[in-house]
């Protein structure tokens, strides 16, 4: 049997300080900045038993916990959802490292569709109109597997080693994008899996307007195209401005190319090169970009082709790769 060192001991117990200082710290310094930089409309303090407010609960313990772990890694990320402890409504906890505590508080918190944009917009992360509609008319419901709690905020296993993303995950990325989803543009979802986002874009694009899914599983898209069948962007799928495709994201989809908007639902170790190409001058892309640690990428194409990049959070997802190296997991 091992016997732990004192100098391990020693260690585990300054990495665990360094943590919960760095969680008292930043609250500290976040509520003083509340109180003193900006007024904040009064809202009702949620417990564990309103069921409307879950989610907001999830993202005030995320704050709390991640903070302390981004202090611990030695720097402080961009974080991206709304909670009680800073107005920023920029902190994200969706696909992400303590996912699975998120699914133990949200899992009450809402059994609608409705109720799951309800609590979106009510924390902060929605903030658009055009974006609350849309996730309303496309029922999440319809693109998870059998026998899952569809509305919870958490991402959700669909096979293949692939992914569905948490609710807010998406809400974040069509906000990013709603000003290139405007009515007759051109939207390609790479790593498309059960079609959600790709129903999504081609609601806000429209039928004057083209939204592409690629998915290099073929069963994935098989199921994607049942799932919007079923959905409020049926008549886009049968009138052809909607469609999924078997291929390798990675090379984008150039039949219909170029795209005002780019969205990557897996992380890349870098931004794919014709992604690139094919985003249009004036164009956005997210996509995650990273191995262990991934930062969610915001690439703007300008009107003179250069390309302008920030980091809009941090993030966890699965890997961008070939369908073998996924398949193998």
């Amino acid at each position: 049997m091992l016997v732990p060192t004192a100098r391990f001991i020693f260690v585990v117990g300054l990495s665990i300080a360094r943590v919960v200082e760095g969680v008292f710290t930043r609250v500290r310094v976040e509520c003083e900045r509340v109180k003193e930089s900006r007024k904040v409309p009064e809202r009702k303090i949620p417990t564990f038993h309103d069921e409307t407010a879950t989610i907001c609960i999830t993202c005030s313990i995320h704050d709390i916990i991640g903070i302390g772990l981004r202090k611990f890694h030695g720097s402080y990320f961009t974080d991206h959802s709304h909670t009680l402890l800073s107005p920023n409504p920029n902190f994200i906890t969706g696909n992400a490292i303590l996912s699975a505590m998120e699914q133990f508080w949200s899992g009450s918190a809402t059994n609608e569709n409705k109720g799951m944009v309800d609590n979106l917009h009510r924390c902060g992360i929605i903030t658009s109109r055009k974006v609350a509609e849309v996730m309303e008319d496309v029922d999440r419901a319809l693109f998870v597997p059998n026998g899952v709690q569809p509305y919870i905020d958490s991402p959700m296993a669909i096979g293949y080693n692939a992914t569905i993303s948490a609710p807010h995950m998406h809400a974040t990325c069509l906000q990013l994008l709603e000003k290139n989803l405007q009515t007759g543009m051109h939207a390609l979802d790479v790593g498309s899996g059960t079609g959600y986002l790709t129903a999504c874009f081609a609601l806000m694009v429209g039928p004057q307007g083209r939204a592409i899914g690629v998915e290099h599983i073929p069963e994935l898209v098989s199921f994607s195209i049942e799932n919007v069948k079923k959905s409020a962007a049926a008549q886009l799928l049968k009138d052809g401005s909607l469609s999924v495709h078997v291929g390798d994201g990675r090379q984008g989809w150039p039949e219909f190319a170029p795209y005002d908007a780019i969205h990557v639902g897996a992380a890349a170790s870098e931004i794919p090169q014709p992604l690139i190409d094919q985003l249009k001058p004036g164009g956005r892309m997210v996509i995650p970009v990273g191995n262990i640690f991934q930062d969610l990428k915001v690439v703007d194409k300008n009107s003179d082709g250069s390309i302008s990049i920030r980091t809009e959070t941090s993030v966890r997802y699965v890997p961008l790769t070939s369908r073998e190296a996924q398949l193998r997991g």
